[in-house]
C-alpha cells in the first residue's frame, strides 16, 4: 500500500523458497531483473518481480522481460542462461518437435527439453523460439529451482530440479523419470550407477536427449504413464548392471579369463556363425524402418578391422565383434545396426571401422546399448512392460512379449538387480504396467542377438 512494493510469500510448489533466495541466483547471459527467467512464471512474476517486487528485480515498476518465444530473433537481450550454474527452465511452454524449437533455443539444442504437456514434443527454456508465432497462452507448471539453499521434492505435476549429480543440467532435469529420482532423494551416479568411474547419469541423460530430438515418434522414457517410466528404466539399467559386471567393464570378459567371466570366446561371434543380417534399420524423418538387409559381413570391414580386449590382447577380422558397452552390442550385424543410429543422433564414432570406439567414453558405453534396446527390446518391450520380457529380447531375441518367467543366461542377478531398482525409484511401492498409449514402434521380430552367455554376471 502507499506505493510501496514489497515481495510476497510463494506458494504451491514455489513455497519452499522465497523471493530474494530466487534473486541471488547467478545466470550469466541473462539481465539481472528478470531472476534468471524466474520472472516468467506467473506466481513468482507476481510475487516476486513486478511493482519493484524481488531480490533480483532492480526496483523496476514494470513487468520484467521475458524471452521471446517468436521464431523470428527476439529483442530481447538474452542467450539462455548457462547450463552449469542455471536453474531448471522455466517460463511458458512452446512445445514443437526439436526440428521446430530447440534449432532455434537461445542457448542451443542442448538447452532443449521434453514438454511437460506433453513428452513426444520438446521446448525451450523460457519459452524460446517454437512452431507458433505467439506465445503460448497457457503457462506449465515449472520445476523447483535447484540454486535454493534448502530446496524440496516438487510436487508430481511438475518438472523436477537438476539431480544431485548433476545440478543445472538441463539434459537430466527434462526428463520424466527425475521427478522421482528427485522425490526420492537419489544421487543418480551413486544410488543408480553404484559409483561408476565409466560413464556418469550425465553421459546417459545427453544420449537419451539426442536420441528422443532425432527419432521422436519413438523416444526413450517418455511415455505419457510416469510408472511405465520407472518400470522401464529399471529393466534398462538391472540388465546393463549385469551385463557390464555394475557398469565397470565395458568389454565383455572373454577367455581366457578367470572370475567374473562370460565364458565366451571372440571367435563365436564369427559372421559365418550369424548370416544374412536382416532388419538393418532405414531412419526416416522422426524414426526409423527395419526394411533394409545386409551380407554377413554386414559392417564391411571384417577383412581388415582390429580392435583390443579387456585384458590388452589383439584381436582381428570378425573376432572383434565380441560384447561391448552397458547392454553388450555383440555380433557383427547388431554392430552395423547400431552405428547406422549412433550417426544419425550426433555421435562422431564408426564402431563398424573401430569397434573399441564403443568405450571412448561414457556417452559412447550408453548409446550402442541405448540403440539396440531401442531396435530389438523395445518394440516387443512396450507391450507388457515386464522383466521377463526385457530379458528375454536381449539374450535370446524375441518377436513378442514373452508370456512366462525367463530362466535364461543371468535371470537371477538380473531380476534381483530390477527389484532393486524399482524399491530405489519407488521407494517400495512398484507401479503397475499401464497401458501404452501407441502401437510398438516396429512390429517386426528382431534376430537373436547372442546365443552365447552374458559378459559380466
Amino acid at each position: 500500500g502507499g506505493g510501496q512494493c514489497v515481495d510476497m510469500p510463494l506458494t504451491g510448489g514455489w513455497a519452499s523458497t522465497t523471493c530474494a533466495a530466487l534473486g541471488a541466483s547467478s545466470c550469466p547471459g541473462w539481465p539481472f531483473e528478470t531472476m534468471c527467467g524466474y520472472c516468467d512464471h506467473d506466481v513468482i512474476g507476481e510475487n516476486c518481480c513486478r511493482c519493484g517486487g524481488g531480490s533480483g528485480g532492480g526496483g523496476d515498476s514494470s513487468p520484467s522481460p521475458s524471452p521471446s518465444p517468436s521464431p523470428s530473433p527476439s529483442p530481447s537481450p538474452s542467450p539462455s542462461p548457462s547450463p552449469s550454474p542455471s536453474p531448471s527452465p522455466t517460463g511458458p511452454a512452446v512445445c514443437g518437435t526439436w526440428s521446430e524449437v530447440c534449432s532455434g533455443c537461445p542457448g542451443g539444442s542442448s538447452a532443449c527439453f521434453q514438454c511437460t504437456t506433453d513428452p513426444a514434443k520438446w521446448q525451450c527454456p523460457g519459452g524460446g523460439p517454437g512452431p507458433s508465432p505467439s506465445p503460448s497462452p497457457s503457462p506449465s507448471p515449472s520445476p523447483s529451482p535447484s540454486p535454493s539453499p534448502s530446496p524440496s521434492p516438487s510436487p508430481s505435476t511438475s518438472p523436477s530440479p537438476s539431480p544431485a549429480s548433476s545440478p543445472g543440467s538441463s539434459a537430466c532435469s527434462g526428463l520424466s523419470i527425475h521427478a522421482a529420482i528427485q522425490e526420492q532423494g537419489l544421487d543418480p551416479d551413486t544410488d543408480l550407477l553404484l559409483g561408476s568411474t565409466r560413464a556418469t547419469w550425465e553421459d546417459l541423460c545427453e544420449v537419451v536427449v539426442a536420441w528422443n530430438g532425432r527419432f521422436s515418434a519413438i523416444p526413450f522414457l517418455a511415455e505419457a504413464d510416469a510408472g511405465n517410466n520407472l518400470l522401464t528404466l529399471a529393466a534398462f539399467l538391472g540388465n546393463a548392471a549385469q551385463e557390464s559386471a555394475d557398469f565397470v567393464a565395458c568389454e565383455e570378459y572373454i577367455n581366457p579369463c578367470q572370475g567374473v567371466c562370460s565364458g565366451g570366446n571372440a571367435e563365436d561371434y564369427r559372421d559365418a556363425l550369424w548370416g544374412t543380417c536382416y532388419q538393418v534399420p532405414v531412419p526416416t524423418a522422426d524414426s526409423f524402418d527395419k526394411t533394409g538387409s545386409l551380407p554377413a559381413d554386414a559392417c564391411g570391414t571384417s577383412g581388415q578391422v582390429t580392435c583390443v580386449d579387456w585384458d590388452g590382447r589383439p584381436h582381428s577380422g570378425d573376432s572383434c565383434w565380441y560384447g561391448k558397452g552397458a547392454l553388450q552390442l555383440t555380433w557383427n550385424c547388431n554392430y552395423a545396426k547400431a552405428n547406422t543410429l549412433l550417426r544419425e543422433i550426433g555421435l562422431e564414432i564408426d564402431i563398424c571401422a573401430d569397434p573399441d570406439s564403443i568405450c571412448t567414453d561414457g556417452q559412447t558405453f550408453w548409446a550402442g546399448s541405448l540403440a539396440y534396446w531401442m531396435m530389438s527390446v523395445s518394440p516387443y518391450y512396450l507391450q507388457d512392460h515386464r522383466i521377463d520380457t526385457a530379458m528375454n529380447c536381449i539374450k535370446s531375441g524375441c518377436s513378442a512379449p514373452y508370456p512366462g518367467t525367463w530362466t535364461g543366461s543371468g535371470a537371477a542377478v538380473r531380476r534381483a538387480n530390477y527389484q532393486g531398482y524399482l524399491s530405489k525409484l519407488t521407494g517400495g511401492a512398484a507401479p503397475a504396467p499401464a497401458p501404452s498409449p501407441t502401437p510398438s514402434p516396429s512390429p517386426s521380430p528382431s534376430p537373436s542377438p547372442s546365443p552365447s552367455p552374458s559378459p559380466a554376471p
